[in-house]
């Protein structure tokens, strides 16, 4: 008889939540709205339009970090709206490769920013899985450096593991993103004593990750309603909304994002 996984196995847990991901296609219509973060797209739009405008100094070098089996696309569109927010821009854009280890793209990551930005303070923002290989590229590992982060913004990021994670348990960097992986605790038994200031975004309906697991455990997640006909995890590193705060928190400005954060619907 062929072996079945337990009933609540990870496995399972994947293949539910690849299940939802078809059911959900085409994605719901957008809301509900966010009572702690009531921004809508035409007005993030128009405020995005008003840093262009007035671009700002910026206060220290931004590093954006792709996800998973990003071709940085999506990256690129953040690294041309950001840019515009600041009147000399200084963003460095770090992809990584399929069956990488994560010791081997930290040391990659960690060279990349050291070269670019040497001894500097950075701020960083990473969509998905560049969240956490951001979090351990900051995390203290003796005789080895690492980066200094100001303040991490994380979109849709698997800060408790990503619900398809197991559908791909042979990938490295993917078998690190189960629930409760050895990886995933390193970096929260780390994360109390980490000196950079923690953001994390969402977008309502993440097929991939589950947009409850976009923050670590007792985390404020800032959320936005998924928009109609889109993809909400792969289509959260572009949302307006998510990068206009982004930008008004690095230049300073009050964010449209308020704590108490409001729980998920």
């Amino acid at each position: 008889m062929p072996s079945q996984s337990p009933p609540g196995s990870s496995l399972d847990g994947g293949l539910a939540a690849f299940a939802r991901s078809v059911a959900l296609w085409p994605p719901p219509a957008d809301g509900p709205e966010n009572p702690s973060f009531p921004l809508t797209v035409r007005d993030a739009w128009a405020d995005l339009h008003r840093m262009h405008r007035e671009p700002a100094p910026q206060p220290r070098p931004l590093v954006l970090v792709g996800g998973w089996l990003d071709p940085l696309v999506g990256m690129r569109w953040v690294q041309r709206r950001l840019g515009k927010c600041f009147a000399r821009p200084r963003i460095l854009l770090v992809h990584h490769a399929i069956f990488a280890t994560h010791r081997a793209y930290r040391d990659r990551l960690v060279a990349a920013v050291d070269a670019a930005f040497p001894g500097e303070e950075v701020d960083v923002v990473g969509h998905s899985m560049g969240g956490l290989l951001a979090r351990y590229a900051a995390r203290p590992v003796e005789g080895a450096k690492r980066i200094r982060i100001h303040s991490l913004y994380t979109l849709g990021t698997c800060h408790r593991g990503a619900a398809m994670a197991p559908l791909v348990p042979l990938e490295p960097l993917a078998r690190a993103m189960l629930p409760g992986s050895p990886h995933l605790r390193m970096l929260d038994d780390a994360l109390p004593a980490a000196e950079y200031r923690l953001v994390c975004y969402a977008r309502l309906q993440d097929e991939l990750v589950g947009t409850d697991r976009c923050a670590p455990a007792a985390h404020p997640l800032h959320w936005v309603p998924n928009r109609r006909f889109q993809r909400a995890h792969r289509r959260c590193r572009d949302d307006a909304r998510l990068i206009a705060d982004v930008a008004r928190r690095i230049r300073g400005e009050e964010p449209f994002a308020k704590e108490p954060a409001a729980p998920l619907p």
